[in-house]
């Protein structure tokens, strides 16, 4: 194994302890009695945004995205002779560029998140000198995002252009239009991006790229001018641009979606899925009283384990705990008034049919159903659709019982009470097992053909 400046920015030999401390963020204590509903609502979606928690997949996802770009580097950078060589060459990446990375999944998932665990992961730049050339900046890679709607240019030109006039200030530097046409700019970014030493371009929320008709037209463009710059692409991208990208024809299929990588809704009652849970109880635990262990369950029925759902919840139920002049504490009682919310629906259509789609097993919304259809139809396909079908019914349950007075919430015991005592035992019937021999399975052969016929 080669190891060199350039391949040992992705040789990160970290426990799974050691990678969480470098990626995780905390929650932020806050006094929400502070402040009014509707401010305190919307610092406390700000905080919950903040937080950021580990899991298994996370860390699978990370540990892979970062093997290929020490994959590339060894492959590309063999030798500071070679790196120097390519610094004077107009194409200097090797030809034929791998498929791209799909980073997929559910809006709401954290794929952005995992996009800025992986940029903070690589850490920043990284200074080698070579023959004829000292204190060059390194960098593992270029991380863009589209969600402005950001174009090609817009994109890549802080990378590959610095553009001040002299006697300007930053902010007219920063609105000076510089022309520049896309060959020229595709030119200087391949020659940078081998300078920098960048092995991995990240390029999230790539579904804003463009709207109307035309768009997977013009994602596709784009993200192939992004594969030909010689750096590992890796683009984050929704459901419907995946689908859109699948009715391209097979040689853009086979550039764009052969490595996906599916982030997959948290699991109820996983350690990772409690261990968030947790982190937003702890903003503020005297608002947030309920239990985690006991509630969890509830909250992964109202939000399907979607993480951008559970804030969504969590802020409503801190509104209705408000609105409703009681203490202000969020209880399993609150968490159930905001599922059924107004300001909780969007989200909440969103978890209905997403459920529906696991009992049906077929598309209802195909922004919801994820494009590699294996993964949609699980081995615990028959166990979900049994656990999704209660769900109307204990939420519905859950919620009367909230709603009880104490009187009558110790006649509902007692009446439960009875019922499991006047309850009949069954009687358990042991049936003989007879002895399997050659003559008992040549009869029930024989059995079999006469009923067949």
């Amino acid at each position: 194994m080669i190891s060199n400046i350039w391949t040992e920015r992705f040789a990160l030999a970290l426990s799974d302890e050691q990678l969480d401390l470098a990626i995780e963020v905390p929650a932020i204590p806050l006094n929400l009695r502070d402040f009014s509903v509707e401010a305190g609502a919307e610092i406390l979606r700000s905080r919950f945004g903040l937080i950021f928690t580990s899991s298994p997949e996370i860390r699978g996802i990370l540990r892979r995205l970062v093997d290929i770009g020490f994959a590339h580097a060894s492959s590309n950078f063999v030798s500071t002779d070679a790196y120097v060589r390519g610094l004077y060459e107009a194409n200097p990446w090797q030809p034929n560029p791998a498929s791209a990375v799909c980073l997929t999944g559910l809006a709401g998932v954290g794929k952005t998140a995992i996009v800025h665990a992986l940029e903070k992961l690589l850490g920043g730049p990284v200074l080698v000198n070579v023959p004829g050339h000292a204190d060059i900046p390194l960098l593992p890679g270029w991380f863009v995002t589209l969600k402005d709607g950001a174009q090609l240019i817009e994109l890549l030109k802080p990378f590959v252009i610095s553009f001040k006039p002299e006697g300007s200030s930053d902010l007219e530097a920063g609105s000076k239009k510089l022309k520049i046409s896309i060959p020229l700019l595709l030119k200087l970014a391949r020659r940078r991006t081998w300078r920098d030493a960048a092995c991995i371009l990240a390029a999230d929320e790539f579904q804003f790229i463009t709207a109307g008709d035309r768009a997977n037209a013009k994602a596709t463009t784009v993200l192939l001018q992004l594969l030909g710059l010689g750096p590992r692409l890796v683009f984050v991208a929704n459901f419907s641009l995946v689908h859109r990208l699948k009715r391209r024809n097979q040689e853009d299929r086979d550039r764009l979606l052969l490595r996906p990588i599916i982030v997959f809704p948290e699991q109820c009652s996983s350690p990772a899925w409690i261990r968030l849970i947790s982190e937003c109880k702890s903003v503020d635990p005297e608002v947030f009283v309920f239990d985690v262990n006991a509630t969890e369950g509830l909250i992964h029925r109202c939000t399907f384990g979607i993480k951008r759902f559970v804030v969504e919840l969590l802020v409503a139920a801190f509104r209705e705990s408000r609105r409703n002049g009681s203490s202000g504490c969020v209880g399993e009682k609150a968490i159930l008034r905001a599922y059924s919310s107004a300001g909780y629906s969007a989200c909440r259509e969103v978890v209905e049919i997403l459920r529906k789609q696991q009992i049906q097993g077929e598309a209802l919304r195909p922004d919801l159903w994820c494009p590699f259809s294996d993964v949609n139809n699980t081995e615990n396909f028959f166990e979900a659709q049994h656990v999704i079908r209660g769900f109307n019914d204990r939420v519905s349950e859950d919620y009367l019982r909230s709603s009880l007075t104490p009187d009558e919430k110790a006649g509902l015991k007692e009446l439960e009470k009875e019922r499991v005592d006047e309850k009949p035992l069954g009687k358990v019937v042991r049936i003989a097992r007879k002895k399997v021999t050659a003559e008992t399975l040549l009869e029930g052969s024989r059995m079999f053909e006469r009923l067949r016929r």
